[in-house]
């Protein structure tokens, strides 16, 4: 036994709703309804022909029912102004008849189960756009168009330009995924893959020559038109209708021939009224009748390539280091890449090649093969699979970003993926399907609507584009993310929008105490339609003390309409602490302007501090005993490093005594370093060494200083500065070097004998922002360098600062000033 089809199945049911509902009417009813209408076939000396259909039998009100299109106020407007402005199409050149069924680019009929038919018309209408130009001939889902468009359109009625508009904004699903079921429903096209989506689309001049140009060149076109009851009697020939009655129904025209209707020339449609009305489910309309062409439009594609691939996963190959499958400092590593398929036509000849987007890794294999991938089907790379090594110093818990660029018969793509270095865990995820402790507000926000919401996001439309997103990050069946919510479908993209302040986002308390390093990832979505106006901010910050200091990770104005990751190693940012907390603000303080932000797949990464107990190496080669260097001169200071986890930090630093005390701090340096610069200072030095201390992730330290001592000669040449040879009587700022600076400048000073001294750094305000030195030093000439940061590691910002020395007798303070 043959299973009934959906459509099929629908037609039982109207038919039998038509014995319940038409019981009141006479045994002969319809078929005197059907004479009436064949005797005004007659009268009229029309050419079609009219008999019972599934369609003619139903009742007047469920009949009815099928009418939903519903013509929006301002259409004879737009109409007009197109008229005005279109240029005149010339019939020549355009054949008598075509025809896109002959082709194969049109869908098969449909039978519409409520109101829906411009949906119907307009769902098809994409469909062959997709069946032209790509060859995908997938069906796309009408019940997509019905619960998830951004107008007020249903299955009581609705109007075409708010299933393009929806297909702008996200754009189509599979009717696989997403069913029909011919009622009106909640939105659920989050949890399907969006296979196509238009650039824009345009009403055009619905002037015959015109519809036919367009037609022969875009695909067939979603029209409206004026159905009266005699319609659905049709069964074959040239249907022709006199009045100017309502247009009240969809249909796709697909074909012409100016042959029909005695030579007046018909339209070929395509109903969505099942196979069973008319000729299979399509009519010939002659040209001019019943107010076809209304609403007629045409949608912009960009064609896609027909095998879509894409980054599924890896696999850590690590049996030639420790084989624990994660990606460790120093390994050489294999990664075997699976890549699915989301596209309509089997991948073949496929190659694929990698790139490193970060420093830390150098791609040793970058390229491999693939085997053919099928529709929906994933695969991985043959061997030999692609194969990385990773720098021994890289740090733990840093992610690497990769990208993937994938080639095939078909065409070509490019994705990305990350890696988690080291013994790296995750700390915390959240992809905010279920409460986890988040704050959704601040005792001071002031924002009178748009606050922030936990909820599947419902996307907001300005002049065809998304300002609000429609679907969350994650994908797949997961739904929900934190937005600035608006109302519901349907409404103005400024009726809940972020207004009259700010809104905030706190996370739960995070314990990162056990921590040496934590990466943290997050995707976002930010609106600003105000041009990026300086009153309305998107702001992230972090705190370490339970939100008592804040320190910003990232502050912007400018609109980004789609999902962006944004990351940050927060432990160079606030102490990871077990009261660490995360905020996110938007705000709408300016006039005129729409703001919208959402938050989703908030993840922490972390390299566990007792995993690095192992100090780091660390060894000073330049110079490193016997030199002779002169005052003045820039000498590359080197050394070599290496850590199991990783370097984080170097510090640089001067002695004059032989190492007895280390008074200089040259400067820092990142882990991936190996020199820096030092301008030598000015005077007389005999027993000089260069110490380096080295911090790894895991905040364990080692130090090294040069074998043995060197020396710093005078600059015979004249070209140093004037300093005297008379050492003097007290002690002595002489200044900076360089007055003002932007990066650092060397602080020169002069004792008459040994003694303790401090150098310390007061903005204009008297706060001390850095102390350079609180030390013993010999009798001479000493400089050492300010790099123009505070005591927290901070650049300090532009202004005037005092340089002030500091001893037991006496303090002196010389002016200088910081030009960022």
């Amino acid at each position: 036994m043959k299973l009934v089809t959906a459509s099929l199945l629908v037609l039982l049911i109207l038919l039998a709703s038509t014995i319940t509902l038409g019981a009141d009417i006479p045994s002969d009813g319809p078929d005197a309804r059907l004479e009436e209408v064949r005797k005004d076939i007659e009268e009229h000396g029309y050419s079609w022909t009219a008999d019972h259909t599934p369609i003619s039998d139903l009742p007047d009100g469920d009949f009815q029912k099928l009418l939903g299109l519903r013509v929006p106020e301002n259409y004879e407007e737009i109409i007009k102004e197109i008229h005005s402005k279109s240029r005149s199409y010339s019939p020549l050149g355009l054949p008598s008849r075509f025809d896109w069924t002959d082709s194969g680019a049109v869908s098969p009929v449909r039978s519409q189960w409520c109101g829906d038919c411009w949906a119907q018309c307009s769902v098809a209408a994409m469909e062959s756009k997709l069946r032209i130009f790509d060859g995908d001939t997938r069906r796309l889902s009408v019940q997509q168009a019905i619960d998830c468009n951004y107008g007020r359109s249903g299955c009581d009625g609705g109007w075409m330009e708010d299933t393009y508009n929806m297909y702008r904004a996200v754009g189509a699903v599979r009717q696989a995924c997403y069913r029909y079921i011919g009622a009106d429903g909640s939105c659920s096209e989050d949890t399907c893959d969006f296979i196509a989506k238009i650039d824009s689309w345009e009403y055009i001049d619905t002037t015959v020559v015109s519809i036919k140009t367009h037609l022969m060149s875009n695909g067939p076109i979603a029209v409206g038109m004026t159905v009266y009851n005699d319609f659905s009697y049709y069964t074959g020939g040239c249907y022709e209708h006199g009045g100017t009655g309502a247009i009240n129904h969809g249909v796709l025209i697909v074909g012409w021939d100016d042959s029909k209707c005695g030579g007046a020339g018909a339209w070929h449609i395509k109903n969505s009224w099942g196979v069973s009305w008319g000729e299979g489910g399509y009519a010939w309309l002659k040209y001019g009748t019943c107010g076809i062409g209304t609403g007629a439009a045409i949608i912009h594609y960009t064609p896609r390539n027909p095998a879509k691939l894409v980054f599924d996963s890896y696999i850590v190959d690590d049996s030639a280091g420790d084989g624990d499958g994660k990606a460790d400092p120093g390994e050489m590593l294999t990664l075997p890449i699976s890549v699915v398929n989301k596209g309509w036509e089997t991948a073949t000849n496929l190659t694929a090649t990698i790139a490193a987007l970060d420093s830390g890794v150098t791609i040793v294999t970058s390229s491999a093969t693939f085997p053919d991938i099928d529709p929906d089907a994933t695969a991985q790379s043959n061997s030999p699979h692609f194969a990385i090594s990773i720098d021994p110093d890289l740090l733990c818990g840093r992610r690497i970003h990769f990208l993937i660029s994938l080639e095939c018969d078909q065409g070509t793509s490019t994705d990305n993926f990350d890696m988690v270095i080291g013994d790296a865990v995750t700390i915390f995820s959240d992809d905010v399907e279920e409460d986890q402790g988040w704050t959704l507000g601040a005792p001071d926000d002031e924002a009178t609507s748009g606050r922030w919401k936990r909820r599947n996001p419902v996307g907001s439309l300005l002049d065809s584009v998304l300002v609000q997103p429609e679907l969350d990050h994650t994908g797949g069946n997961r739904v929900k993310c934190f937005v600035t919510a608006n109302i519901t479908r349907n409404f103005a993209p400024d009726a809940a929008d972020v207004d009259g302040g700010k809104t905030t986002l706190i996370s739960p308390v995070l314990d990162l105490s056990a921590y040496a390093a934590a990466n943290l990832k997050y995707w976002r979505w930010y609106t600003n339609d105000a041009s990026g106006s300086v009153d309305d901010i998107w702001s992230v910050d972090a705190s370490g003390d339970s939100g008592a200091t804040w320190v910003n990770l990232e502050s912007d104005s400018v609109s980004a309409r789609e999902w962006l990751p944004h990351e940050f190693d927060l432990g160079n940012f606030i102490p990871l602490t077990d009261r660490v907390l995360l905020r996110f603000v938007a705000s709408d303080y300016g006039e005129e302007s729409i703001v919208e932000a959402a938050v989703d797949d908030i993840e922490i990464v972390g390299s566990p501090a007792s995993v690095d107990v192992e100090a780091p190496f660390v060894e000073v080669l330049y110079p490193n005993g016997g030199e002779e260097l002169t005052e003045g001169a820039d000498v590359e200071v080197r050394w070599q490093a290496s850590d199991d986890y990783g370097v984080r930090q170097f510090i640089v630093l001067a002695s004059y005594d032989d190492g007895a005390t280390y008074a200089d701090t040259i400067g820092y340096a990142d882990g991936f370093d190996s020199t820096l610069t030092w301008s030598v200072p000015l005077g007389e030095h005999a027993t000089c060494r260069i110490g380096v201390a080295a911090i790894d992730r895991g905040y364990n330290e080692s130090f090294d200083e040069s074998d043995s001592h060197f020396s710093i000669v005078r600059d015979i040449s004249g070209t140093t500065p004037d300093v005297s040879i008379e050492l003097p009587s007290e002690p002595t700022l002489l200044g900076s070097q360089s007055n003002p600076f932007s990066h650092s400048t060397h602080i020169f000073f002069g004792l008459p004998s040994r003694m303790a001294i401090a150098i310390r750094i007061y903005d204009a305000s008297g706060r001390c922002v850095r102390e350079l030195l609180n030390s013993t030093l010999p009798r001479g000439y000493h400089s050492m360098v300010w790099d123009g940061r505070s005591s927290d590691g901070n650049a300090v910002s532009s202004g005037v600062y005092f340089i002030r020395l500091e001893t037991a007798g006496a303090n002196t303070t010389a002016k200088v000033v910081v030009a960022r």
